[in-house]
């Protein structure tokens, strides 16, 4: 019997949670998003995490960003210092990139179904010799494991929310369903 263990010292940690007053809220936002101005790839501008109509929403993902650095053993309160929506039309969507010059960063599902594009995160190790023999026409059925995955995905549903370093690249790729994939963006640093 070998005696070999395996330590899993940097792992990538993404958090995720779900809204327990989605219902209460989601009809109000939608409406007062819907007079939003957005460009022609689904992308508004708006500071949610400053906007009061948002007030409610934007303390509990607070509070839930503060919780996720709390597990990291970070020694500050986090603060949101950015915010957007995106309503994607069908065919956009956003390479992988990723929020450099902040700590953490979240997407909320304000309403969004798992059958639409799921938001994609990268392995930030590249490993390039490949040894597990990863191709773009093998990705799909080689078999990887908790040690070699390349990326996860995290499907679309309402009142969820993801949070993640900000230095983790991610996207979503080409909306292709009819559904609402209405998502708000976030940003955090210390306070």
């Amino acid at each position: 019997m070998s005696q070999l263990t395996i330590n899993t010292w940097f792992p990538v940690a993404i958090g995720q949670t779900h809204c327990p007053f989605i219902n209460e809220v989601q009809s109000d936002y939608l409406k007062i998003i819907s007079k939003f101005k957005y460009n022609e790839n689904g992308f508004c501008y708006e500071d949610i995490h400053k906007n009061k109509k948002f007030l409610k929403l934007n303390k509990w993902i607070t509070k839930s960003v503060n919780e996720y650095t709390k597990a990291h053993l970070f020694k500050y309160e986090y603060e949101a210092k950015d915010s957007w929506i995106l309503d994607y039309p069908i065919g956009k969507g956003q390479p992988f990139h990723a929020h450099h010059g902040y700590t953490i960063s979240c997407v909320f599902y304000l309403k969004a179904s798992p059958n639409d594009q799921p938001t994609i995160f990268s392995n930030p190790f590249i490993d390039m010799k490949n040894p597990v023999g990863l191709t773009l026409t093998n990705f799909q059925t080689i078999k990887l494991n908790d040690l070699t995955y390349s990326q996860c995905e995290y499907p679309g549903e309402t009142g969820k929310l993801v949070i993640f370093r900000s230095h983790i690249l991610h996207a979503v790729d080409p909306k292709k369903t009819n559904e609402k994939r209405i998502v708000f963006s976030y940003n955090f640093d210390p306070k």
